[in-house]
């Protein structure tokens, strides 16, 4: 863990920093490794043939961080490991290859068979099912591990509300993200000089700004359509504990959303849209440009269907469109929200995990993993627990993100009992 930290850079580029995590996982899972997605990602499985008192387990996470700041420095004092990324992607990330190891030390046997996949830039939990097929997951290309692929998935770039109350996740918003443009035509000039055409860009961003109504609800016609508003044990779980979701919010430096919710349980309870990115592809001149471009992801709780939330998408911005713009839109990715139960494999060990490591019984969260990352459990055929040690402001783009030692240690021990939890079924 030392030489991976120390040796970090920030200028690095992707395939370097692919390589240090490649030989850090690869002796964390004692296997061989490959190159997959986009080629900044890596997949670590182990080489021995799995026998059948093992249980096979498949870890996810991401390296995609370049900025740290004293990463290497441990001292009673609670040095902090600093940077974009590092509480909600490399962290957890390498927290769980430390509790691998550190379980294998105590045991002295390899009863529970772990395989890697982390991430790098470009590769994402919405792109998963171009990646694992890559990886030969779940196929029968990793006979080291399973004929039938692993029986349980880890996601470590989820959420924890805060290290003081523990809390398992155990789901995650469906997303459906699509790609906007508005397009001037061949006639542009004519119209640019006449003072007639409206900017798309500027059209782009009007309409962008009136998805939210007074109220806070997103204003698509039959966009709530089947959504199911969240139970009050859903609700409750956010404040258990003692956990305060304003105060959390307002430590976090969020804005709090407007309506009656907290900030918390609008972003992971109900359903909500980001808008991604804005701009234009025309080329950069002193005139206004000929086109908008613009990527949304709309989030989904259970109940929703992605097919009638396209429908309505697609309705709402061809007729938010004026007449002498040429709209378009296309979907770049459509995943199912996701729920797994508390009594599933994962999660009943992670729940026995975090009793002993904190002397409290854990808080069960519907919700806080990352949108769409529950399609996997589909994909895989397998069981998914969240083991974030993130909390949720980490996920919704603060400027400053850090991970103090401490926290990352209960990380470590906190995936070293699970582990050893898995082991005794």
């Amino acid at each position: 863990m030392h030489e991976l930290f120390g040796e970090w850079e920030a200028e690095m580029n992707p395939e370097d920093r692919a390589d240090l995590v490649e030989a850090y996982f690869k002796e964390a899972a004692l296997g061989e490794s490959q190159r997959v997605g986009n080629g900044a990602s890596v997949f670590v499985s182990p080489t021995e043939v799995a026998s059948s008192r093992q249980v096979n387990i498949l870890v996810i996470g991401r390296h995609d961080v370049q900025d740290l700041v004293s990463p290497t420095v441990v001292s009673a004092a609670d040095a902090t490991m600093q940077g974009p990324g590092t509480a909600s992607r490399l962290g957890p990330t390498v927290a769980f290859g430390e509790g691998v190891q550190a379980a294998r030390a105590l045991t002295g046997d390899d009863r529970v068979a772990v395989s890697f996949l982390s991430l790098g830039e470009g590769d994402s939990v919405s792109n998963l099912s171009a990646i694992l097929p890559t990886a030969g997951v779940p196929s029968i290309t990793i006979p080291s591990i399973s004929k039938t692929g692993p029986d349980a998935v880890f996601l470590t770039n989820s959420t924890s509300w805060s290290p003081q109350h523990p809390t398992i996740t155990t789901g995650c918003r469906g997303e459906l993200t699509v790609h906007l443009s508005l397009q001037a035509g061949q006639n542009f000039d004519d119209f640019l000089g006449s003072g007639a055409l409206r900017n798309p860009l500027t059209k782009m961003a009007q309409i962008l700004g009136k998805l939210r109504d007074d109220r806070g609800r997103i204003a698509i016609d039959d966009f709530y359509n089947r959504a199911q508003a969240p139970g009050d044990d859903a609700r409750a779980a956010l404040s258990a504990g003692g956990h305060d979701p304003d105060q959390w919010a307002e430590r976090a430096d969020i804005a709090r959303f407007s309506g009656r919710l907290s900030t918390l349980e609008r972003a992971t309870l109900w359903p909500g849209f980001s808008v991604l990115d804005i701009g234009t592809d025309s080329p950069s001149t002193t005139r206004s440009p000929a086109s908008a471009v613009a990527t949304v992801a709309f989030y989904l709780v259970p109940d929703q269907r992605h097919s009638e939330v396209e429908a309505a998408v697609r309705r709402w911005f061809l007729d938010s469109a004026p007449a002498e713009l040429r709209p378009s839109i296309h979907v770049l990715s459509s995943t199912r929200p996701f729920r797994e139960s508390v009594d599933s494999l994962a999660i009943a060990a992670q729940t026995r995990a975090a009793y002993r490591v904190h002397g409290q019984q854990p808080i069960h969260v519907p919700a806080g993993g990352p949108a769409g990352s529950g399609e996997v459990s589909y994909m895989v055929g397998a069981p998914v627990a969240f083991a974030g040690i993130s909390p949720p402001s980490a996920t919704f783009g603060t400027t400053h993100e850090a991970l103090p030692w401490s926290q990352f240690s209960v990380a470590t021990e906190l995936a070293a009992e699970t582990i050893l939890q898995l082991r005794r079924g």
